[in-house]
């Protein structure tokens, strides 16, 4: 079952997702999805409903969300930053977790290139346990990926006050300063449950060299990074998008101990 839905962040601003709930269920496992930077919560190529859906026909739900400022939500993304939208991911898991109608007994979170920074950043502040964090192809060192991104004049130009444009959006002088001072390894630190990250080696956007920066931190020894050969940023490619869900359904499946009898009950 797909609902939409509308949650009141902590500063009563309206963001808007959709939550999947398996079929006859009325408890388990919840996962969070962390879309990136200038996406919306269903993502390339519709990555995120493709993941929602074959998570629902395992017995796991989901939920998708736009940022403030994103998507369907309220607001200007030239008034986001990425501590917003750590703090808005936090009022969604604070959301799942006192719903009336689903009692969700484990929670997961998938974060998407930004999204695994914010969702690596929402691990030490959040209202609720992460039983594990899924990142594919995340952003490990802002500064320096917002370089990469947008080169060094845009980015000197938001250092120095002012908003900048880029892909048809502004964004804020304040997002780019705040890059200076972000930084997710430190949480990665000290979360001390299963980590698994997907990362395209052809990823020209985010480059590989981030989720192996992310490796040297893992503290649980179940966690892991799998590479996707010829595979880029958006796992473009029907194989690669193919992997990625199946692993990540593998990965979630084996977290929240999901046997194949439940499976086959929900289909």
């Amino acid at each position: 079952m797909e609902t939409p839905i509308v949650i009141r962040n902590r500063n009563n601003k309206t963001l808007v997702g959709m939550l999947h709930v398996p079929e006859s269920n009325s408890s388990g496992p919840m996962v969070v999805f962390a879309h990136g930077f200038l996406g919306i919560k269903s993502a390339p190529h519709r990555i995120f409903i493709k993941m929602a859906r074959q998570l629902a026909n395992h017995g796991i739900a989901s939920l998708r969300f736009d940022y403030f400022g994103s998507g369907d939500s309220e607001g200007e993304f030239v008034d986001a930053t990425i501590s917003s939208e750590v703090a808005d991911l936090g009022d969604v898991l604070n959301f799942v977790t006192n719903l009336e109608h689903y009692c969700v007994t484990n929670v997961g979170l998938i974060g998407y290139s930004l999204g695994g920074c914010i969702a690596s950043l929402a691990l030490s502040n959040s209202p609720t346990p992460i039983s594990s964090i899924v990142m594919w192809a995340p952003v490990s060192n802002p500064f320096w990926n917002f370089v990469h991104i947008l080169g060094e004049e845009r980015v000197n130009k938001g250092l120095n006050g002012q908003p900048i444009e880029f892909e048809g959006e502004q964004i804020g002088s304040q997002f780019i300063k705040e890059l200076l001072s972000i930084d997710p390894i430190v949480s990665i630190n000290h979360y001390n449950n299963p980590i698994l990250i997907i990362h395209g080696e052809d990823d020209k956007d985010v480059l590989l060299i981030n989720s192996l920066v992310y490796q040297q931190v893992f503290q649980h020894s179940s966690s892991q990074v799998i590479i996707h050969r010829s595979a880029g940023h958006l796992f473009g490619t029907r194989e690669s998008e193919n992997d990625l869900i199946s692993q990540t359904l593998d990965w979630f499946k084996n977290i929240f101990h999901i046997n194949e009898s439940q499976t086959i009950a929900l289909q």
